[in-house]
């Protein structure tokens, strides 16, 4: 049986960048180390391990900002070892006599690893800029080759688009003995670093420029900071995770500077409102009937009355989507209250 074509990524990196890479990895490799053994504490900055999952993807996303999502496409490749993420939580180079090894390093070095679908294959994340590899399927391999001294890894890789560094700013904000470093995407998304210390010089040796004064176009610091913790106690949904719109801040400020809050809204954006979807369903299957009785009696046809019914059901159909009334946004829906919403009401 031949063997797979695998060829070697490219890795356009700068030194710094490469070395900045290198050490996020190394940060990883001790937090699992901490969680396993509870060693290097010292090494992992404040509040880390709070705010991160030991799963390398979640990982990546939540430190990161401004990551998309992976393409459905992807290669077979060779990975450099030192940029890839990985989490020894299952099996480590420890845990293994010299026979065993040996065994395990001919299974997962050998090139159908790289195969999509493959029983033992590895399935990596390229983040396409920066460098950096999140693994998949096949984690636990990765300290465990590093500590062989194998330089690649086999897997199936697929790319993530990260944006370029003269769209990302980051800047330091301060709220008494309070700092935070907040990234910007093209002037209008927001991430809150949640360890700058380990993010920022990643960020930096890619190009993004980083900046002490806070813009004065922008929304104030204060008033932002209100507004996420305000989203943050009203959804389960954690922050960190997505980024914030500061178009939606600056909404809430002419709000408040106008002094009104009514906005055109449709039946189903208003909470304090239940639909009741078997009211669509009614509709649905009323309009079916006087279709096809208009189809099967040809006098209801001449008479005018089927397509009355019809007209009037679509109508009830049609409004409740219509934005034709006003509420006030504190009793509108956020996006994951009404995804809730919808998804509890079934029908019976």
């Amino acid at each position: 049986m031949s063997q797979p074509f695998v060829s070697m990524i490219s890795f356009d990196l700068s030194e710094n960048l490469r070395r900045e890479v290198v050490r996020f990895v190394r940060i990883k490799h001790e937090i699992d180390d901490w969680a396993h053994y509870g060693k290097h504490r010292w090494a992992i900055p404040e509040g880390l391990i709070r705010e991160t999952s030991s799963n390398p993807w979640d990982f990546v996303r939540t430190l990161i900002p401004f990551i998309g999502r992976s393409d459905s496409q992807g290669m077979s490749a060779w990975v450099p070892t030192e940029l890839v993420i990985g989490d020894s939580h299952n099996w480590r180079f420890e845990h293994l006599n010299a026979t065993d090894r040996e065994h395990r390093r001919e299974i997962v070095m050998h090139p159908d690893r790289a195969v999509y679908g493959d029983h033992a294959g590895a399935e990596y994340v390229l983040i396409s800029g920066l460098g950096i590899v999140a693994s998949h399927e096949g984690k636990n391999r990765v300290r465990f080759l590093a500590a062989m001294g194998e330089e690649f890894i086999p897997a199936f890789v697929t790319k993530c688009d990260y944006p370029a560094a003269e769209r990302i700013r980051t800047y330091e904000i301060e709220f008494g003995d309070r700092e935070e470093v907040w990234a910007i995407l093209d002037d209008r998304y927001l991430h809150r670093l949640s360890a700058p210390g380990l993010v920022l010089p990643l960020l930096q040796a890619y190009g993004v420029r980083h900046s002490r004064s806070w813009p004065g176009e922008m929304p104030k610091p204060r008033e932002v900071m209100g507004y996420m913790d305000t989203m943050q106690a009203q959804t389960s949904e954690r922050l960190a995770h997505r980024p914030l719109d500061l178009e939606d801040v600056r909404r809430e400020q002419l709000v408040e500077e106008t002094g009104t809050d009514r906005v055109s809204v449709v039946f189903t954006e208003i909470a304090t409102i239940h639909i009741d979807l078997r009211t669509m369903a009614y509709a649905l299957g009323t309009i079916v009937v006087c279709i096809l009785a208009i189809g099967l009696i040809p006098s209801l046809r001449a008479s005018g009355i089927i397509g009355f019914l019809v007209g009037i059901t679509c109508c009830q159909a049609i409004f409740v989507y219509m934005p034709v009334f006003k509420a006030r946004r504190c009793d509108l829906f956020d996006w994951p209250q009404r995804r809730h919403h919808l998804r509890s009401r079934k029908l019976p």
